[in-house]
């Protein structure tokens, strides 16, 4: 199990990775402090990361969510803390292949990198990313193994075609509609997606007939396939 337990402190980190520590999870997934993002450095960040991972109770991965904090950790910052110890791995939701790439080249081999990036998660895996932590797997699980297994078994045919099933709604239930619109698509395929949390609003008669439309057409194209 993976704790996300980053925050604006490197105090406040570490306290919330060790009670994660002692609650049972196996990691804690360290996003990029960003509040006074003018003052978050390679420096500044790298020394967040190393105080936290000298401290923590369990094994340590970066963060990297640039639509939420407006910090994107690149690979010279992995190339400055990636030989810790207690830091063994990554998440990066930036959506970047070429980043993918560059950071994979920097790290140890034992330092594991996972994408978030439903858009480009077949790339990704061909890049050299070793698996993905995805919101859209929530709904579509199935296929997000099958573009991971196809992958891993160095299928170059069948992994990007798989891959093209996603473009669709990843637009949607991604940048476009957001949470409310994964929540609402849950719903729809049975899953239990339930109400947003405000301020967030729920997807408006419109957005819900164009996730509809999309999931209608997923069910076809798995038919077809």
């Amino acid at each position: 199990m993976i704790a996300g337990t980053g925050a604006e402190s490197t105090p406040e980190t570490i306290e919330h990775t060790n009670r994660a520590a002692g609650l049972g999870y196996d990691f804690a997934l360290v996003r990029t402090p960003s509040y006074y993002r003018p003052a978050m450095s390679v420096e500044a960040e790298a020394k967040h990361f190393l105080r936290v991972a000298d401290a923590a109770k369990i094994p340590v991965m970066l963060y990297s969510v640039p639509i939420f904090t407006g910090y994107t950790i690149e690979a010279p910052l992995v190339a400055r803390v990636a030989h810790h110890g207690n830091i063994v791995g990554m998440k990066d939701s930036s959506g970047s292949v070429e980043r993918v790439a560059e950071i994979v080249a920097v790290a140890p081999k034992r330092f594991r990198l996972l994408v978030g990036s439903s858009s480009t998660l077949e790339p990704s895996l061909a890049k050299g990313a070793c698996g993905a932590i995805l919101a859209l797997a929530c709904a579509f699980p199935e296929l997000c193994c099958e573009i991971y297994d196809a992958a891993q078994a160095g299928d170059s045919a069948r992994a990007p075609e798989l891959q093209k099933l996603l473009l669709a709604p990843s637009a949607l239930l991604g940048p476009k509609y957001g949470i409310a619109g994964l929540k609402y698509a849950l719903d729809r395929l049975g899953y239990f997606g339930g109400p947003v949390r405000g301020p967030l609003l729920p997807v408006d008669e419109a957005g819900k007939r164009e996730i509809d439309a999309m999931l209608a057409a997923m069910t076809a194209a798995a038919r077809a396939s």
